[in-house]
């Protein structure tokens, strides 16, 4: 029987035993005291105290509940997650990779739940805040980010467990019926702890015991007990903090990185939460324009319809009616369709992004883009190389990729380590016991030391020598790694600041649009109204003024997108900022006020670089 705790008990009977009623009983055996022939009545021994002192230590290990090994295995990776936030940032966040589901036991999580609840469908109304928040409780990604953190903070508590005390205790007993009717027990028991030293020492300390006892026959017994401590260093190969502590220090920053990793991935995240939402916005910005653009439509086919049945060829004519019932029908077709592509959005949104059951209706508050619109274009004042001096500094997975480069040079080192010829300093002290007496006692006069050298020549390391190399060809890769690392980073702000700018002035043109766009359209109707007017030029007026609305819409929510991925490009988006995607970020100083204008003259009035100014060759 393994009972799955280091200790073993196994029965075994011989093929030829005797009859059952020849066969010693539990109680006759646990009730038998041995006395040796060459001894007093006096020394007398039980072997059953002993099997209840293993069974009790075996009930009392086999007790740790699973949720008690879970709570434990929690409490040491949250420990990491919060020593490893303090170090990177200073503070530590409020970190938990549980569920809803995570404190019942699985087989009470059945599958019919599951599929009920994603059948549930309800409605709510969500705000922007709202959304954030939904979307990191419950979005299947951000789940997995975060267990890749606990994940990594598990390997890092077992890598530092093989530099802490280690206990090992196992029993092993046998119970043998022999043919001749007796009846033999053999129990090998050992205690052993092994501490692994940072620089490459290791104890061990022991104490065995091997006991052999007859209950029928010749009643004998034989005991032998050890106690023993071994002690090993490597002085070459293997020796030194850096070389052991290795794998220790490359776990520790694994969960740097992860925590990093993560922490970026929530900034990114919450970016792309604000852009979806304001797309969202935007669309429903659309049908609205849409619609109106619709009725404007249908009120003018109207209009031509009433003109030509009063008969006067002056204000009317079939030609006109059919134009404008053709441009109604097309401003029908585009609400209808701009509908039912912002319902196929707004399910993915729910069921994509903020993790809910299909089906379940969302009601967006507006007022966001209401407040993106009072707020104006934010601008982000930085030139090129500021930026990438912040980006340097703050971008995060940048910083990991310049301590993966000085991961690759450890490497080297440790590589190296192993073309040394192996040199290990060996000793070792035992208390040995053999005698009739009490083998659980020790006569400390009686003891045995070692003390020596092992040695491994160098005379095969090929595959030592082939891991060096390839170190060293890890190593030139990782320099170029890094250095396109920092060539992209300096390129993706270029092009930030440069698409900032590009976005800006297309919000201004699109501003201008609208203003110019309503003017003719009113110019038009009017004229309508008196009955001189060209219905095609009302309906290339009108088209062009539902373009200029809805561009004028997306212009700024792509300079909210724009400015939202330059942030997180220099790293210095702080998503916990509450309405973060309308406040300028702490570590960037001295922006300008935000663009807020309607004026369309000073707007034409603003001039643009020429092509020499742009082309003219630096002053050396």
């Amino acid at each position: 029987m393994n009972t799955g705790l280091g200790t073993t008990v196994h029965e075994r009977f011989e093929i030829d035993r005797p009859s059952l009623s020849q066969q010693p009983t539990m109680d006759s055996l646990k009730n038998r005291r041995i006395t040796r022939p060459d001894a007093s009545s006096s020394s007398t021994y039980n072997f059953w105290p002993q099997l209840l002192i293993l069974g009790t230590l075996l009930a009392v290990l086999s007790g740790c509940s699973t949720s008690y090994h879970r709570k434990k295995s929690d409490k040491y990776a949250y420990d990491i997650i919060k020593e490893m936030e303090e170090r990177i940032f200073g503070k530590y966040s409020d970190f938990s990779i549980d569920t809803r589901y995570s404190h019942r036991k699985p087989e009470d999580v059945l599958s019919p739940e599951i599929i009920e609840e994603r059948q549930t469908i309800g409605a709510i109304k969500i705000t922007l805040p709202e959304a954030l928040r939904i979307a990191a409780e419950n979005n299947r990604n951000y789940q997995t980010q975060r267990e890749n953190l606990y994940l990594a903070a598990l390997d890092l508590n077992n890598a530092r467990y093989v530099f802490s005390p280690r206990f090992l205790g196992t029993s092993d007993t046998t119970v043998t019926r022999e043919t001749d009717g007796d009846v033999r027990v053999n129990q090998d028991s050992r205690v052993q702890l092994t501490k692994s030293m940072m620089a490459g020492g290791r104890l061990t300390a022991a104490i065995a015991n091997d006991l052999l006892r007859y209950f029928t026959g010749n009643p004998r017994r034989e005991a032998i007990s050890v106690l023993s401590l071994n002690f090993t260093q490597p002085l070459m190969r293997g020796a030194g903090k850096d070389i052991i502590g290795e794998a220790l220090k490359q776990e520790e920053r694994n969960v740097i990185y992860e925590i990093r990793d993560y922490t970026q991935f929530q900034r990114d995240f919450a970016a792309d939460v604000v852009s979806a939402y304001f797309a969202l916005l935007q669309r429903k910005d659309n049908i609205r324009n849409n619609y109106r653009n619709y009725v404007s439509r249908k009120t003018s086919r109207e209009r031509a319809e009433a003109q030509l049945k009063a008969g006067d060829g002056f204000l009317g004519s079939p030609k006109d009616r059919d134009l404008a019932v053709q441009a109604e029908l097309n401003a029908r077709n585009t609400y209808i369709n701009t509908l039912a592509s912002f319902n196929d959005a707004i399910n993915s949104f729910a069921r994509d992004t903020l993790g809910l059951p299909v089906g379940t209706r969302i009601f967006m508050d507006d007022s966001a883009f209401e407040d993106l619109e009072e707020a104006g274009l934010l601008p982000v004042e930085v030139d090129l190389d500021e930026g990438y001096k912040i980006a340097l500094e703050h971008f995060l997975p940048l910083i990991t990729e310049i301590d993966k480069f000085e991961d690759s040079k450890r490497k080297i080192k440790v590589a190296a380590n192993n073309l040394k010829m192996g040199l290990d300093f060996t000793s070792g002290a035992s208390l040995n016991w053999d005698k009739e007496e009490n083998y659980l006692e020790f006569d400390v006069e009686e003891f045995t030391a070692n003390a020596g050298l092992e040695v491994d020549l160098p005379l095969d390391r090929l595959r030592e020598r082939n891991s060096y190399r390839r170190t060293l060809v890890s190593f030139e890769r990782a320099i170029r790694t890094l250095g396109l690392a920092l060539d992209d980073k300096r390129s993706d702000i270029d092009n930030g600041l440069r698409a900032l700018n590009r976005s800006r002035e297309n919000y201004k043109n699109q501003l201008l649009g609208v203003v110019v766009a309503e003017r003719r359209v009113l110019e038009q109707e009017a004229r309508a109204e008196a009955g001189n007017v060209n219905q095609q030029t009302l309906i290339y007026a009108q088209d062009d003024l539902i373009r200029s609305q809805n561009s004028k819409t997306q212009a700024i929510v792509s300079y909210l997108n724009t400015r939202l991925d330059l942030l997180l490009t220099l790293g210095v988006l702080d998503t916990t900022q509450e309405l973060f995607w309308l406040k300028r970020p702490a570590l960037l100083q001295g922006e300008q006020p935000a663009f807020i204008t309607t004026d369309t003259q000073k707007l034409l009035s603003e001039e643009l670089p020429t092509p020499e100014q742009i082309f003219a060759e630096p002053a050396l």
